[in-house]
């Protein structure tokens, strides 16, 4: 099932953006719901504050086929400016869209991707990954700044920020109309958030994290910074080599180019 709704009415003319909700079912999804009525009221009251011009819209997907979900909410946003994509299974804060929105306006340049910071279910690690020198695997950032912007390789898309532009690119530019459709590598199927991820490095648009939006991704209890920080505590520099998150090969350092600010990033040729 998917929708969309536009808040309170039709009238304006120009969308900020669209908070695109992978929706499901269950006590996690009765959490996010809350958690999602709190962060609409509260952004539309920053709308009328900040861009008294611009409106807001909610859509949503419910679906099994993660990659068909997010493609079609991608397509309902290319209205407006930016896409918010959330997962059901997280409670994120009330402020998560204007404070992404900013931080993506306030850069120079104006960023186009930017997430906010969550953490795994079973292992309590950020969403957060560097490309192998093949680019067809990805592994963890071993360390980052906890209160300034920094770059990535990929991430999840529980959180995730995108200027709509960057599907338009994503069209024209590599011939691919559906921006997060699973892609293969040589070392096999990688997930829709990551083809996506993988598009964009394609296109040298690059990702960047605000670890100040930080999520609760729903397990038996939330699972949120203090539980990475004692993860952390239990992994040396050599552990973090040697988890393999997805088609890593062995020997693939996370250090070089990640984890710099804007200020200091190495901008594509």
């Amino acid at each position: 099932m998917t929708g969309r709704a536009l808040l309170p009415d039709t009238e304006y003319p120009q969308f900020v953006g669209t908070i695109c909700v992978m929706s499901g079912g269950g006590d996690a999804w009765r959490q996010h719901w809350k958690a999602l009525v709190d962060m609409v009221l509260y952004t539309e009251g920053w709308l009328r504050r900040e861009h008294p011009d611009k409106h807001l819209a909610v859509a949503w997907a419910d679906t099994s086929d993660h990659a068909f979900a997010r493609d079609h909410l991608a397509q309902e946003a290319m209205q407006g400016e930016m896409a918010l994509f959330l997962d059901c299974d997280m409670v994120h804060p009330r402020n998560t869209f204007s404070c992404l929105y900013a931080a993506m306006n306030a850069a120079d340049p104006p960023l186009d991707v930017l997430t906010g910071l969550y953490f795994t279910k079973e292992t309590h690690h950020p969403v957060l990954y560097a490309w192998n020198e093949a680019f067809d695997g990805v592994h963890n950032i071993p360390d980052f700044p906890t209160n300034k912007l920094f770059e990535v390789g990929a991430c999840g898309g529980g959180i995730l920020m995108v200027r709509t532009t960057v599907f338009q690119r994503i069209r024209s530019d590599l011939g691919r109309w559906q921006p997060f459709a699973n892609r293969t590598t040589n070392l096999g199927r990688i997930m829709e958030d990551l083809s996506f991820c993988r598009n964009c490095a394609e296109l040298g648009i690059p990702i960047w994290c605000d670890p100040r939006v930080v999520a609760d991704h729903l397990d038996v209890r939330p699972v949120g910074m203090a539980d990475w920080k004692r993860a952390k505590r239990q992994l040396d520099q050599s552990n973090w080599q040697r988890m393999e998150v997805a088609a890593l090969r062995p020997g693939v350092s996370a250090k070089g180019r990640y984890g710099k600010p804007p200020g200091e990033r190495r901008r594509p040729k």
